[in-house]
């Protein structure tokens, strides 16, 4: 199997488990936010849960609510668009890749490169006919129930690759501490800069 259907396989797996992580992770925001009914048990949340998971129909779970009215739940089909769109938007640039390859294969861009390029023009507002769309639908996936399929993925990956983690030993335990901390402080630096710079803080 190719680079590119393996990579496809692989984000319709992991966009599924994403439909149903970001499925939770409003409902669990909804709960923060508004809370559930005094008299509502766990298993009966559980049960409504696993139901609109299912169904698509959130109308029994929202009445657990406190204040259904302001709960804004995103079921699995409601989020399909979303997915599709950042699918649309890997296979765009993963054939841009390929065809750059063979077009100039000096250039040493990295995939990701052409994915991000072409999602600013997927959403780019007055450019495309379609980018409303596509910025309404990828609005309803957030970005951290993404990620956990996706670093599940990584770190099963990651598992064939133990014995050269061993051989490293501490050494790559120390890289990797070293380039997270930089990349909070970097980040954190460049960001107390741009809002002091604009008047925010």
């Amino acid at each position: 199997m190719s680079r590119f259907w393996l990579l496809i396989k692989g984000w319709l797996v992991a966009g599924v488990t994403a439909l149903y992580c970001n499925f939770l992770a409003t409902v669990v925001t909804a709960s923060k936010k508004v809370g559930f009914l005094d008299s509502v048990g766990f298993g009966q949340i559980a049960k409504e849960v696993a139901n609109t998971a299912v169904s698509n129909d959130a109308t029994a779970l929202k009445a657990l609510f406190k204040a259904p009215e302001k709960v804004s739940l995103v079921t699995p089909a409601e989020a399909v668009p979303g997915i599709l769109c950042f699918l649309a938007m890997i296979i765009c640039g993963q054939l841009v890749y390929q065809a750059m390859k063979k077009i100039a294969p000096k250039i040493q861009a990295p995939a990701v490169l052409y994915i991000t390029f072409i999602g600013i023009l997927f959403t780019c507002p007055n450019l495309l006919p379609f980018a409303s769309f596509v910025t309404k639908s990828v609005s309803k996936v957030g970005l951290l129930p993404l990620c956990t399929p996706i670093l599940a993925y990584s770190g099963i990956a990651a598992g064939k690759d133990l014995d050269s983690f061993k051989k490293q030993g501490l050494s790559i335990i120390l890289v990797t501490l070293i380039a997270l901390i930089g990349t909070f402080v970097g980040s954190a630096i460049i960001a107390h800069i741009v809002m002091k710079y604009t008047g925010v803080i």
